[in-house]
């Protein structure tokens, strides 16, 4: 009888006796299945840091990173120092032509030229119509009472008599300046022919001969103003 039947036979019989000495270890049960893994313990307190260990190998360079935002313009530096002048650069190309500018102001009238050449004559002008004939007889007239100092008498067509007289002699004035030379003036037309000419006998002054013009052409305007009437 083992120790198994006879605490058995202790239990039925009710009295328990004394316990036997312990038996030798029966041997060693197989191993039942694995319970199921308990709930996770509270975490340790951490342990003192270890000794640091050796440096490993430098690892492949990793590729280049996102460009950074450009940073801030930093304050001016101090002026260097003038450089040497450099070599004469090509000649560049003409610009383009500029606008016209204003028109300057108007310059001083330059001196008067010498008189150019005389020009060559005209040709002649054709033959006109035939004037009125028209009688203006001139001759002197020495001084008394027509004139006091001479002059001229002039009769138109036999009837009327007209006299041109020479001024007094006036006193002699102060000599003026010479004056510059004028321009040459143009050629005056050629008259026409066949208007009657006028004949003076003697030889009048200048100032008479203008006096006997004016009578022409008062007296031709005379003539032309009875004709039409």
């Amino acid at each position: 009888m083992n120790a198994n039947s006879l605490e058995m036979l202790a239990v039925v019989s009710g009295v328990a006796g004394p316990a036997g000495p312990t038996g030798p270890a029966g041997p060693t049960g197989a191993t039942g299945p694995a319970g199921p893994t308990g709930a996770t313990g509270p975490a340790g307190p951490t342990g003192a840091t270890g000794p640091a260990g050796p440096t490993g190998a430098t690892g492949p360079a990793g590729a280049t990173g996102p460009a950074g935002p450009a940073g801030a313009t930093g304050p001016t530096g101090a002026v260097g120092t003038t450089g040497p002048a450099g070599a004469q650069g090509p000649i560049g190309p003409a610009g383009a032509q500029g606008p016209i500018g204003m028109t300057g102001p108007q310059g001083p009238t330059g001196a008067t030229g010498a008189t150019g050449a005389q020009g060559p004559a005209g040709p002649a002008g054709p033959m006109g119509a035939d004037g009125n004939a028209l009688s203006i007889v001139g001759s002197s007239e020495p001084p008394g009472a027509n004139c006091a100092n001479g002059g001229v008498k002039y009769v138109i067509d036999g009837s009327t008599t007209n006299y041109v007289c020479n001024g007094l002699d006036g006193s002699m004035g102060a000599p003026g300046p010479t004056g510059a030379m004028g321009v040459m003036g143009a050629n005056g037309a050629t008259v026409p022919a066949g208007h009657s000419g006028c004949s003076v006998a003697g030889n009048p002054s200048s100032q008479a001969f203008t006096g006997f013009c004016i009578l022409f052409a008062l007296a031709f305007r005379r003539r032309a103003a009875a004709m039409r009437t």
